[in-house]
């Protein structure tokens, strides 16, 4: 009996890798060094090099046992499980080939994103595994930089992994508990904690949230977020999302809390202790959109406060959602078609400039509501002809209700109704030589109705804008633009070189006369004789001329005199609802700046001279891919560009030629490389000057940027006093390349104060797996130090942990 014992063994061995079918039903594969079949008991034994089939599964060992009775499979020896949802390491693996479960010792799953390492590892079913004593992490090749260790893991595939009584580990120090938290692997919704926030205010203490996701439907989803906010006390931040439809969502959030420090008639209170009450403060916010096909659009947003403190205590929330100067705000309804858009719009707005926080300004002009319409230009003449090339016209109109919510007019008219009609004609004549005409005629109308008004209820005023220039444009192109391929021995050497200090070098070893150490040795013609790919690029320098004359004719106004007084009165811009209401013939004498920068429209010249230099670059043409053709082979950028205007004002009655010019605009800029200037001045000949400088310089460890800015007009206003001179600095270096800092630093000149202080420190080891970030901001109103700790637990998507 021994000796067919040993018979049967030695015919089912093998000293060579064979491969051997088991099993009718299941196509399983084991192919090893050795194999043997033990028919007593209708097992496997297989030994060295391991590698067992099913399906699409495979698993690796150094040794195997298989019983076909039950279906076990324990395979033992660097063993590993490979799936198409993933592969996974151990050091000794039970299987099942009827149920497909599965169980690791001191397993580890690999993934491109992240690592799973546990003592024990268990396949569920074919998407979900459990894992005991397991830890996660992104960093594959440092798994003890960070990780999250728990008694119990739950992984789903492309999915999600679920973490109970969570551990957070840095360098395998224990630095929080997290009794619960999900960490999304590819699916980007799923119910579970967020990552808290932690950060330092200077007067208001430790500001600590922990956020909750809860993914209600695919549709909708919500996030509650319990706070404690230092001193100020306990509170709450929500948000609630829905998505309707294509293109139809809507969206709340609000913070709110119970404010023990806050006093409503002072803001705060002055040692910022507890004052023994509880003050419910509150910021909200509620915004939806609708579409319906391609014509009709629908936009409501609105946000208000408890009290307008707010907006300085918990500038954090508030700050992404105040569009304006200030709080409330409005809607809109669009109707379009391809030749004119129609809308519907109001809003209801809260000044921000009062005197008491919880006070509501009645006597502030709301808009309740608009009605615009506009009209695509449509041709009237189209030929061939000189001076009849193209003729089109536009029409664009609305109306406006201005109103206060409680009428309080004072000095100013301030309930009004204004209709404002602005037709158009573009008329361009053609060229006549290198002459380029053209000309447009505005009708600028406005009637308003005053309701509160018992007397001279009306008002009237309009003007025809006529606008002529003729334009002479210059061009020189420099070089061709393309990429071509020549052979690699045509290329002189010098042109190869890729740097100035390559070259410098090579002039060093040619002009040295002491006998050099060596030479390289020759290559291969088939190496030597390859073709390379070189670019060249051209350079377009563009010079225009252009004559502009502004005209303005058929003015008028009739009706209130009161109203007259309110929209020509120079010396302040308080009168007027908007820029419509401003007096043509006068718009250029108001004490606006952005206004005083512009020409004056009443018969008018201006000469403009304008220089530009650009690089066209060959890209790279791959007709394999789709969206690359001829037009689409060049890259354009704009290197330098010099521009010239000024103005001269034809009516008027000064004596001397110097008070009838206008502004002077002087525009430069170079970009070289990485670096760029640009400059822009405007000089007001009674000697003041609106300058504008902008810096910036990038090289290899980081960047800079200067910003100064110096306005002298304003001291001609009645709304500012003085002068304005702001510098701004802002940059980042990166000394080593673990280490940067970033710096952001805006003062004002003039007052002798900062008004922007911002420092950080980021440190961002090699393998990519977490950020320590110490950061301190300074304003006006605030000052506020955080240190956040941002980890990659997923495709290099950073998180703030603290």
């Amino acid at each position: 009996m021994k000796l067919l014992r040993l018979l049967i063994l030695v015919l089912f061995s093998a000293t060579a890798r064979e491969s051997i079918n088991v099993g009718p039903g299941d196509k399983i594969n084991i192919m090893s060094d050795k194999a043997y079949r033990i028919s007593s008991t209708d097992s496997y034994e297989a030994v060295g090099n391991v590698v067992i089939t099913l399906k699409d599964k495979a698993l690796y060992g150094e040794k195997a046992s298989l019983s076909m009775l039950t279906g076990d499979v324990v395979v033992m020896g660097n063993v590993r499980y490979v799936s198409t949802l993933a592969t996974v390491y151990g050091s000794e693996m039970y299987y099942n080939i009827r149920s497909n479960k599965m169980e690791i010792a001191n397993g580890r799953i690999l993934s491109d994103n992240y690592v799973v390492l546990g003592k024990t590892l268990a396949k569920v079913d074919e998407n979900n595994y459990q894992g005991k004593d397991a830890e996660y992490t992104t960093c594959k090749d440092c798994p003890e930089s960070w990780s999250i260790f728990g008694k119990d893991v739950y992984i789903t595939m492309n999915e999600y992994i679920r973490i109970t009584h969570a551990y957070f580990k840095i360098n395998g120090v224990i630095v929080m508990y997290i009794p619960y938290i999900i960490l999304p692997i590819k699916k980007e919704r799923e119910s579970g904690l967020l990552f808290p926030n932690l950060s330092v205010n200077g007067s208001n203490g430790v500001v600590f949230q922990q956020p909750w996701f809860w993914n209600i439907s695919p549709s909708n989803d919500m996030t509650i977020t319990p706070s404690a906010f230092g001193n100020r006390g306990l509170g709450m931040e929500w948000q609630y999302r829905q998505v309707l439809g294509d293109r139809k969502w809507f969206e709340l959030n609000s913070l709110q809390l119970f404010d023990s420090i806050y006093r409503p008639d002072i803001g705060i209170s002055s040692d910022a202790k507890d004052t023994g009450r509880n003050e419910f403060r509150h910021f909200s916010d509620y915004e939806h959109h609708f579409s319906v096909g391609n014509n009709l659009n629908h936009h409501i947003y609105f946000n208000d406060g408890s009290d307008l403190d707010m907006v300085r205590d918990f500038n954090f929330f508030t700050s992404p959602k105040i569009r304006g100067s200030e709080l409330g705000g409005g809607g809109f309804v669009d109707y379009r078609t391809s030749i004119m858009n129609m809308s519907l719009e109001s809003y209801f707005n809260r000044n921000q400039l009062v005197k008491k926080s919880k006070t509501f300004d009645d006597a502030y002009v709301q808009i309740l509501p608009k009605v615009s319409f506009n009209m695509e230009p449509f041709s009237l003449i189209s030929t061939r002809y000189l001076g009849l090339h193209k003729i089109s016209m536009t029409l664009n109109g609305d109306f406006t209700n201005f109103r206060q919510n409680h009428t309080n007019e004072g000095e100013f008219i301030r309930n009004a109704q204004r209709f404002n009609f602005r037709p158009a004609m573009n008329w361009y004549m053609g060229h006549m030589g290198p002459i380029d005409m053209k000309t447009m005629a505005t009708l600028d109308y406005q009637h308003y109705s005053f309701p509160k008004e018992d007397e001279d209820n009306n008002f009237t005023k309009r003007a025809v804008l006529y606008e002529t220039e003729l334009l002479v444009e210059f061009e020189k192109i420099f070089g061709i633009a393309l990429s071509e391929e020549v052979p690699s021995d045509s290329v002189v050497q010098e042109e190869r070189l890729e740097d100035e200090s390559d070259v410098e070098m090579a002039n060093k070893i040619k002009g040295n006369e002491s006998p050099i150490i060596g030479t390289l040795p020759e290559t291969m013609d088939q190496y030597v004789n390859k073709m390379v790919t070189i670019a060249s690029n051209s350079y377009k320098h563009i010079q225009q001329f252009k004559l502009k004359h502004y005209f303005l004719s058929d003015t008028e106004m009739y009706g209130s005199d009161r109203f007259e007084r309110q929209i020509t009165d120079t010396s302040t811009l308080n009168g007027l609802f908007d820029n419509v209401d401003e007096v043509k013939a006068k718009e250029f004498q108001l004490s606006a700046m952005a206004t005083s920068k512009e020409i004056p429209f009443s018969n008018t010249f201006e000469l403009q001279w304008n220089n530009s230099l650009i690089r066209k670059s060959p890209k790279r043409f791959d007709p394999r891919i789709d969206g690359t053709f001829l037009t689409n082979n060049f890259r354009y950028s704009k290197l330098a560009h010099f521009d010239l205007s000024q103005g001269l004002v034809m009516n008027a009655n000064d004596a001397r030629w110097q008070d009838r010019l206008t502004r002077l605009r002087v525009g430069a800029g170079i970009s070289v490389q990485n670096n760029s200037i640009e400059a822009t001045e405007y000089y007001f000949y009674n000697n003041t000057h609106i300058f504008v400088l902008k810096l910036s310089k990038d090289f290899t460890a980081g960047n800079i940027d200067l910003n100064f800015r110096y306005n002298s007009t304003q001291k001609y206003s009645s709304a500012v006093n003085g002068y304005q001179k702001l510098l701004g600095i802002s940059g980042s270096l990166m000394p080593i390349e673990v280490l940067k800092f970033t710096y952001v630093y805006n003062y004002n000149l003039q007052k002798k104060q900062n008004t922007e202080k911002e420092f950080a420190v980021t440190y961002s080891p090699y393998n990519n797996c977490w950020k320590l970030e110490f950061r301190r901001e300074s304003t006006l109103n605030d000052l506020k130090t955080s240190v956040n700790f941002l980890i990659n637990y997923n495709n290099n998507s950073f998180q703030s942990l603290l």
